[in-house]
């Protein structure tokens, strides 16, 4: 009888001094609003950090003791941020939103890239208002009076301009990429991959055999990137494409490259069946036409990032052509 006192009251001294499964989860963002990726959430005085995703989500499921924290989060050019959370036995924490401010050189720097990025445009705004002038006025000239020399130098003067448009154009889309996949803009050498992706990013999600209009599936995405941008095909279904025999498909997330396909199973009953397809890009981030809301509160053509807990729960496999 004793003995069996002794253990019911060890095991109840520990469930009140010990949480079970307790989660912390939250979201961090920036000044604007904007989701702060690869920042550090540490819980002071434990072993516990993490690393925030392509949406600013970091999520703790380790079990913690009862009691008071003190939790950091930091990131190389922000002010770190500190706050305290309680630890109770059964009860979940979440965070909606930390807010991290940027360190003054670092707000100088982004405004300095604001307003080259602004004067940019502006010029090229001028650039394109002066030769479109150039080219009404010449309209109204009567050809058979416009000498060769200057229908010569008319067209090498629009040729120029329209060059340097499309330099510039080059230049702001790299920018603009490679915020989004945490990269150089010297990386991203492929510029028809990204125009396409430009083009179809924000349209809606529709699944196979919607008759309305506007949208597009995973696996038709996928189609249409393979058949415009590599001038290759693939079958018109994920099934199809993730059973071609003209795939070699790998685990290892670390081999993937530019291009190739990334397949995805469900979760329960569904768990090793494929259900969803995208192309990778490049820093496990892919690109693909999704159902899930996420972060952002909308479905359709977006990139993602293999690391997110949602995907890497659902990561199958990758597969070169």
């Amino acid at each position: 009888m004793k003995k069996t006192l002794t253990i019911f009251l060890f095991f109840w001294f520990s469930n009140i001094h010990f949480s079970q499964s307790i989660q912390f989860e939250g979201i961090v963002i920036d000044e604007t609003s904007e989701s702060v990726e690869n920042a550090t959430v540490v819980i002071e005085k434990t072993a516990f950090s993490k690393k925030t995703n392509a949406n600013g989500k970091f999520i703790f499921e380790e079990e913690i003791v009862s009691g008071k924290y003190i939790v950091s989060v930091s990131k190389i050019g922000f002010v770190t941020k500190f706050f305290v959370i309680e630890v109770e036995e059964g009860k979940k924490i979440v965070v909606d939103k930390i807010v991290i401010d940027l360190t003054r050189n670092e707000k100088r720097r982004r405004w300095k890239n604001k307003k080259i990025q602004e004067e940019e445009k502006r010029r090229i705004k001028r650039e394109r208002k002066k030769v479109g002038a150039i080219i009404e006025e010449k309209k109204e000239e009567k050809v058979e009076d416009i000498k060769p020399k200057e229908k010569i130098v008319l067209q090498e003067e629009v040729k120029k301009q329209e060059e340097i448009v499309a330099i510039t154009k080059e230049t702001l889309l790299k920018e603009k990429y490679a915020r989004k996949l945490n990269i150089e803009p010297k990386d991203i050498t492929n510029i028809a991959l990204y125009e396409f992706i430009e083009k179809w990013e924000r349209v809606p999600y529709l699944s196979r055999g919607t008759t309305k209009e506007g949208g597009i599936d995973a696996s038709s995405f996928v189609k249409q990137l393979y058949d415009v941008i590599f001038d290759k095909y693939i079958a018109n279904t994920i099934i199809k494409q993730f059973n071609s025999e003209s795939i070699d498909k790998f685990t290892d997330v670390n081999a993937m490259q530019e291009g190739d396909l990334v397949f995805f199973h469900g979760l329960g009953q569904n768990k090793g069946k494929v259900i969803h397809v995208g192309i990778y890009l490049s820093n496990n981030r892919f690109v693909h036409a999704t159902n899930r809301l996420g972060i952002s509160g909308r479905n359709g053509v977006k990139i993602s990032d293999l690391r997110e807990v949602y995907w890497k729960k659902r990561y199958l496999c990758g597969a070169r052509e």
